[in-house]
C-alpha cells in the first residue's frame, strides 16, 4: 500500500480492555504517509491518525488526485465548526477535542498534545481541566474556578492563569454569567 490507495479500517492497534467495538472500524480512508507504518485520513473528516499496519487495513483502490486538497477542506470546515464559541457553548459536555484544544487556548494554556500529538497528554489534559471548566460552564461560579487554579498550577503561574481565566469568562459568559451567544 502506498500514499493515495484507498483503504478499510479492519482492526485496531487498541488491544485488551480498550479492544471495544469501535465505529471506525469498516470506514474507509486514506493512506498520507508510509513510514514503516501508515498514517490515514479519514474519508469523511479529513483528520488523521498514524501508527496503522498492513494487518489493520485493506485495500480498496485509488484515491482522486485531489483527495488531499478535498480531505484538507473538510478538515478545515469541521475544525471551524467545533472551535466555534457558540458550538462550545451548546454542546458543553459533549465536546470535540478541537473543541477542548481552543478552550485551553482561550486561557492561555498550551497542551502538551500540540507538540508530541499523543493523544493521552489531551486525555490527562481534558480529565484536569474539565472540572475547572466545569465551574465556568455549569455553576457559572468563575470565583469557584479561580479558587481550583492553586491546585493546577504551580505557584509562579497562577497568577498568570487567574487573569486569564477571569478574562475567558468575562469575554464568554459576561459579568453576570450567562454572556450572549
Amino acid at each position: 500500500m502506498q500514499v493515495g490507495d484507498i483503504v478499510k479500517k479492519v482492526d485496531t492497534y487498541w488491544y485488551g480492555r480498550c479492544n471495544e467495538s469501535r465505529d471506525d472500524i469498516g470506514r474507509l480512508y486514506v493512506i498520507s504517509k508510509v513510514s514503516g507504518e501508515y498514517e490515514i485520513r479519514d474519508l469523511q473528516t479529513g483528520g488523521a491518525s498514524a501508527w496503522w499496519r498492513d494487518d489493520q487495513l485493506k485495500y480498496i483502490g485509488k484515491a482522486r488526485d485531489d483527495i488531499f486538497e478535498i480531505l484538507d477542506r473538510i478538515e478545515k470546515r469541521l475544525a471551524e465548526h467545533y472551535t466555534s464559541k457558540e458550538y462550545i457553548k451548546r454542546r458543553y459536555g459533549r465536546l470535540t477535542l478541537s473543541s477542548w484544544l481552543r478552550l485551553f487556548d482561550e486561557i492561555g494554556y498550551t497542551s502538551p498534545f500540540l507538540y508530541n500529538g499523543e493523544y493521552f497528554c489531551l486525555y490527562e489534559d481534558i480529565n484536569i481541566f474539565k472540572p475547572l471548566f466545569d465551574k465556568m460552564f455549569i455553576d457559572h461560579d468563575v470565583d469557584a474556578a479561580l479558587d481550583m487554579i492553586d491546585k493546577l498550577f504551580k505557584e509562579e503561574y497562577c497568577q498568570k492563569y487567574k487573569q486569564s481565566v477571569k478574562a475567558f469568562y468575562e469575554r464568554w459568559f459576561g459579568n453576570d454569567g450567562r454572556g450572549s451567544d
